[in-house]
């Protein structure tokens, strides 16, 4: 067994050559062509990554560390010989007290680093005549207390890092100057800077372990902290002890959770390959085990399963690992142990995504036990009553009111009062749509399966709206009976949209989705509240951190939840929305709603298909059919053929060599391949589309999607300058936004947020003697214009005045907006 060490000895490919020194400062430079413009990048450091966190650790309350994406920078290295190579990478520590190890590679004469860097304090570098000034400027120490302590300070033996705090400590006393606070405050370096004396195993390991969790492990972020001190030092001394002893429990995020409480904590197999020393301390049943742990996570992410074959893992495992089948039956036996993996029948599964998958067959279980929800509906209420957004935008289209005209009159009125009532004309539902219907209104679970345009949304919207209105009615008519009593209560003087006297603003019936935006154009569509999925776990989570029982969770009244996009969604997600809404709601109706042709989520598990499958053999799943939208019959069969993963089919083809293009297709095409030469640049190809290409005559038809950054920058720009007639940065290299312009969203937000936000230190808004309302429009081909009103009219402790803005209006990323009115405030703002 301990003769095998497959892992040792192996190199990158291509060569690389191993730096080790100390961090130089940097002089501020001007940024090299390509890197972030002075508006920001979303990519930052600013930005961090969405974490999810399962229902177990919600109800735990899980210790979450936050991920971010450590921005590439440009350092230099000094090693022992005194040669400085000026290197570019990933450095979440850059200061100059700082000594690093790291791979670099050679290209066109520059270093990049292969990977994270490793840390350690250099100690004796405080000894510098530049290094200490510069230290005690960082930590924001007084200059004249600075003077004061370097010209106090004793010249022999030199000052290190080690011995600051007692000579800060001996000059309060002999000067009665005190600038230990100064130097342990957690907002400045200084305070990291001595705790990791006592942790150099966490400094050389963690950055590369868990690259994307040092910002927040080390504390660089303490704003973004609500405790920040002795809590997350223990944490710090805890990975230090777990290094020292158990390296190899930082491999399996169980083990941290587990043990440290820690959530969202797992170094890959190939992060340890960056830690060859570390890996010669760790025993050959826990490297066997870290291999076949990452094997079955690679072939669950490859197959979008929860488990994999036996056969195969042993087959993978033995044949391109090398290792010996007994050591892989010892490892498995030891992960089984560890409970890391389920092994059932000849099956083996990820532990979490196993216990995934059993709660939510327990939990809709227990919905169909749950007393049933009786809507209180009839079949003639949907099908006599259904009129979908898109079809009272036609009628006011035939009425003679266009879109503009209705939404600017609404906007004008501010409450909306002004806006006249659509008509409502009547639809027919095909047979399968009928169905669905009857499937809702009786069966505690509904699954409906459909492509896009087949009507899945219209008919589940449709259903819970006509059992609104009806209950609506009958409140209203018990309100009017009540009112003609003289000694009837206030209480009982109610609108005639509420549907409860008593909880007017619960949730009965929520719609979800997996993103941001899909939920908004539910409720667009619907009229219904929605939200994401994730937006119900954080309520959850910040709910349960009030610890007030007084304050009930705003879903506390979930009755009825629809989950469209189910194919999106994960088995990880749908099984903690479940738990939560069933224990800590009402839910007693569940409707999905998805294709399950689509391609699953990206994360182990089909939920969609698997559910659908059980289901259909109840007959409470349903395939729609019937596509109802205006839309090629190829883009149709395209969208099978993608999920089939077989290639698509054009009925058209362009190509542009930059000289001689070939005839531009008609407009009825609706799959056209463009074809590019060599010597053809993106640009010119695009322009030469703008031009004569089908379905780019306005903005608001046109849109392109390209997978990297700097093509997105390029069709912007010349997209800008052609249907907006001007650049999208101003003489000052900024960004500049002016009425008309289409504008995506590329950050999740709280409409709410934004208008309430201090713009100063002060928490006093920038204000403007011009307009003090910003407005961005957003069309939608099938419904009413949605226009969102950022209002300036706020108080100046930051409490909101414009009350036309509802507490769940968001932006939501990948939005489409177009900018309608543009005033001071949102260029000193924005």
């Amino acid at each position: 067994m301990a003769a095998y060490r497959g892992w040792r000895g192996r190199r990158r490919a291509g060569g690389f050559t191993e730096l080790r020194g100390r961090l130089l400062p940097v002089k501020d430079e001007l940024p090299a062509p390509g890197d972030s413009d002075s508006d920001g990048d979303s990519e930052g450091p600013d930005d961090p990554d969405p974490e999810f966190l399962d229902a177990e650790e919600i109800d735990g309350g899980a210790r979450q560390v936050k991920s971010w994406r450590v921005p590439s920078t440009r350092v230099i290295i000094k090693t022992k010989d005194s040669t400085e190579y000026i290197v570019n990478g990933s450095f979440p520590l850059d200061d100059p007290w700082w000594s690093v190890n790291v791979k670099v590679k050679v290209y066109q004469s520059r270093f990049y680093a292969i990977g994270p860097p490793s840390y350690e304090l250099d100690d004796d570098s405080l000894g510098e005549v530049s290094i200490l000034p510069l230290f005690l400027h960082k930590c924001n120490v007084p200059d004249v207390f600075t003077k004061d302590f370097l010209d106090w300070l004793p010249r022999d033996p030199p000052v290190t890092f080690s011995t600051l705090r007692e000579l800060a400590n001996d000059f309060d006393m002999e000067e009665g100057k005190n600038i230990l606070p100064y130097l342990q405050n957690l907002s400045s370096p200084g305070a990291f800077v001595f705790l990791s004396l006592e942790i150099p195993l966490v400094m050389k390991y963690l950055p590369r372990l868990l690259p994307s969790k040092v910002r927040s492990l080390f504390l660089l972020d303490s704003n973004d902290q609500k405790s920040p001190g002795e809590c997350q030092c223990n944490l710090l001394y805890d990975l230090e002890r777990m290094l020292a002893d158990d390296p190899w429990k930082l491999g399996f995020g169980l083990i941290l959770y587990r043990e440290l409480h820690l959530c969202g904590c797992e170094a890959s197999w190939e992060s340890f390959l960056h830690c060859e020393d570390l890996l010669v301390r760790i025993p050959s049943l826990q490297i066997n085990a870290l291999i076949i742990y990452n094997e079955l996570k690679k072939k669950c992410m490859e197959l979008g399963d929860t488990y994999v074959e036996l056969s195969d893992l042993n087959t993978a495992v033995t044949n391109a690992q090398d290792m010996p089948v007994e050591d892989a039956w010892e490892a498995l036996e030891f992960l089984k142990t560890q409970e890391i993996v389920v092994m059932e029948q000849k099956r083996i599964f990820l532990y979490r995504w196993y216990w995934y998958e059993m709660h939510i067959a327990e939990y809709i279980q227990n919905i169909v036990q749950r007393e049933p929800w009786s809507l209180d509906v009839y079949e003639e209420d949907v099908f006599g009553n259904i009129s979908s957004p898109h079809e009272r935008l036609n009628n006011a289209d035939e009425q003679g009111t266009s879109n503009g005209e209705t939404a600017a009159h609404c906007s004008d009125n501010g409450d909306g009062s002004g806006c006249a009532p659509a008509e409502r004309c009547s639809t027919q539902l095909d047979a399968d749509q009928k169905k669905a219907v009857r499937m809702i209104l009786a069966n505690p679970v509904t699954v409906i399966s459909g492509k896009g345009g087949c009507g899945k949304t219209t008919v589940v919207s449709q259903v819970f709206k006509s059992m609104m209105k009806k209950e609506n009615e009958e409140v209203e008519k018990a309100c009017k009976a009540l009112e003609e009593d003289i000694d009837a209560s206030e209480e009982w003087f109610c609108d005639a949209m509420t549907s409860n006297p008593d909880h007017s603003n619960s949730i009965r019936v929520l719609l979800t989705a997996p993103t941001g935006k899909a939920a908004s154009l539910l409720k667009k569509k619907t009229d219904l509240p929605a939200a994401t999925l994730h937006q119900v776990t954080c309520s959850y989570s910040a709910w349960r951190k009030l610890d007030n029982d007084q304050v009930k969770w705003k879903f506390s009244n979930v009755e009825a939840l629809v989950v469209d996009e189910a194919s999106l969604v994960s088995v990880r997600m749908f099984s903690a929305v479940l738990k939560l809404l069933y224990s800590y709601g009402k839910l007693a109706k569940l409707v999905i709603l998805g294709d399950v042709r689509q391609l699953p989520s990206i994360e182990p598990g089909n939920l969609l298909a698997d559910v659908f499958a059980a289901l259909s053999r109840l007959n409470w799943a349903i395939e729609l059919k019937t596509n109802h939208r205006a839309e090629s019959q190829l883009i149709v069969d395209n969208a099978t053929r993608i999920s089939h993963q077989f290639d698509v089919e054009f009925d058209a083809y362009v190509h542009i060599d930059g000289h001689n293009s070939s005839a531009m297709a008609n407009g009825d095409k609706k799959f056209i391949l463009v074809s590019l030469a060599h010597d053809a640049d993106l640009s010119t190809a695009i322009s030469t589309l703008l031009k004569n290409g089908p379905g780019l005559e306005d903005d608001k038809h046109s849109q392109f999607i390209a997978f990297r950054r700097n093509d997105c920058l390029l069709i912007n720009e010349v997209c800008c300058k052609h249907y907006s007639k001007h650049t999208m940065k101003n003489h000052k290299n900024k960004f500049q936004f002016l009425c008309d312009d289409k504008v995506c969203c590329t950050k999740n937000a709280y409409v709410k947020d934004l208008v309430s936000r201090p713009r100063n230190s002060s928490n006093k808004l920038i204000t403007s003697s011009s307009s003090q309302m910003v407005t961005i429009s957003q069309p939608q081909p099938q419904f009413e214009e949605a226009r969102i009103l950022l209002d300036n009219s706020v108080l100046e402790s930051g409490d909101q005045a414009n009350k036309e803005v509802e507490e769940d209006d968001r932006l939501c990323n990948g939005e489409i907006f177009f900018v309608v009115n543009v005033s001071k405030f949102l260029k000193c703002c924005f």
